[in-house]
């Protein structure tokens, strides 16, 4: 018979000499490294204990590859969450206004500012607000006399020396935003009430080269830098007096109209007041301006100076820390997030009036075959004007095109028959829009094959 069998302290069985017919566990060989003893008597039976360095550095490897691939899997989870919270305070913001709307038989005016009468600051819309979000304690602390010549703006909590407006109203804040939540002793906020495609100004101390160039885009440039009462594109408006919109004011549709939409205190001096301040963006903030427009900077004022959050310009547009856009309320209370590549003009029609916006009276939607009144379909999938550039006195006109899928396309009509649609996926239904530079709809008959080739 063969010699007798005996069990290590390893478990292993052990043949006749104390030769291991089988190596020590890789994590018990481990623990052989602190312990001199159980070394020891690895050693005798010919057991070797611990890591090699071949092996310690694959384990490392393997390690650093898992990391490498689960952490940006982790992080797009985490800005999702985010991005469905910020998407959720919108539509809280959304039915606190129609809410307040059915109290006050009006929405509130964007900000209670009254230019230089300081004295008669009253606060934001935000402020109005409060109670139809459950904060009304913290509405109630406000006191609109302004007593004591104490403005809405610097009133404090009584018995402290806290700003009301230092506390922070969790609905008022995006998560994706990384700006601190309380800066100089105000709250911030990460939402701006709009008034649509209006004039800017431009910060003699801190100037902007590009701020014609975009107020170019405004819909009513007569009625001055950041508009009037009674000349702003807007839903709101950040002077009170006759400014308050009803729904039926809003004559091309509450859903085709942008109520609020994302903000970034780091990146705008209006924006980071606090969400109490009379001049803080509401009402002010506006379309001209890019999606996600870069006017982030802080650093010191130079000659240009059109990405520095001072300008008056360029930072009162709307802007995110989501990738590739940004979250807007529209007046029927559903949220939209719009792409910064969003096509410039159509962003500007997405305001309370003028009767010319993306799904108004400017809008003629025909699906495959049908040739409806003033349109005619045509073979190849081009569109042209049989009197092109007589809208306004003007040369070219711009007709883009919404597709089902959402599919976009946009370009310019001059005194030519223009084929950029030419060759794009077939479309069954279009809209389009035969609006030019100034808003009006292009004199002519339009043919348009009715399948892009």
């Amino acid at each position: 018979m063969g010699g007798s069998r005996r069990v290590d302290q390893w478990g292993g069985i052990l043949a006749c000499g104390g030769k291991p017919r089988r190596r020590m566990p890789l994590l018990v060989r481990a623990f052989c490294l602190s312990d001199k003893s159980q070394a020891k008597t690895g050693e005798r039976h010919g057991v070797r204990c611990g890591f090699t360095l071949v092996e310690l550095l694959v384990v490392i490897a393997i390690i650093g590859i898992l990391i490498a691939l689960l952490l940006p899997a982790v992080q797009a989870a985490r800005e999702a969450a985010r991005r469905a919270q910020c998407v959720n305070n919108l539509k809280q913001i959304g039915l606190a206004l129609h809410n307040y709307h059915l109290a006050n038989k009006s929405f509130s005016p964007g900000s209670f500012w009254y230019g230089t009468d300081y004295a008669n600051y009253r606060g934001s819309i935000l402020i109005r607000l409060l109670p139809f979000l459950e904060q009304q304690p913290l509405y109630d602390l406000f006191d609109f006399k302004n007593t004591g010549g104490i403005t809405v703006d610097n009133q404090k909590i009584p018995g402290t020396n806290d700003l009301i407006q230092s506390t922070v109203v969790p609905v008022y804040l995006c998560p994706s935003d990384n700006f601190p939540r309380v800066y100089n002793g105000r709250a911030m906020h990460n939402y701006a009430a709009s008034i649509g495609p209006t004039t800017q100004g431009n910060n003699p101390s801190c100037p902007c080269s590009e701020y014609d160039s975009w107020n170019n885009y405004a819909r009513f440039p007569g009625g001055g830098t950041y508009g009037s009462a009674t000349n702003f594109a807007g839903p709101f408006f950040r002077y009170p007096v006759g400014t308050a919109m009803r729904e039926s004011d809003i004559v091309d549709g509450l859903s085709n109209t942008i109520f609020f939409g994302e903000v970034r205190p780091q990146c705008s001096v209006h924006n980071s007041q606090g969400w109490g301040s009379s001049n803080n963006g509401q009402g002010l903030t506006c379309t001209i301006i890019p999606i996600n427009y870069n006017s982030c900077s802080r650093d010191a004022v130079g000659s240009d100076n059109c990405d520095k959050y001072c300008n008056w310009s360029t930072e009162l547009g709307f802007r995110s820390r989501h990738p590739g856009g940004a979250n807007f309320l529209m007046g029927d209370g559903s949220v939209h997030f719009f792409p910064e590549t969003m096509d410039h003009w159509t962003y500007q029609y997405l305001r309370r009036q003028g009767g010319r916006t993306s799904r108004s009276n400017s809008v003629v939607v025909f699906p495959s075959g049908a040739c409806p009144g003033r349109f005619e379909c045509g073979a190849g999938g081009t569109f042209r004007s049989a009197s092109p550039g007589v809208a306004a006195g003007r040369t070219s006109n711009r007709i883009s095109f919404w597709g089902e899928g959402s599919r976009f396309f946009s370009g310019f009509l001059g005194a030519s028959e223009n084929s950029f649609f030419t060759g794009k996926e077939p479309i069954d239904a279009v809209l389009v829009f035969g609006v030019d530079r100034d808003g009006e709809r292009s004199g002519g008959r339009f043919s348009f094959g009715s399948r892009g080739a």
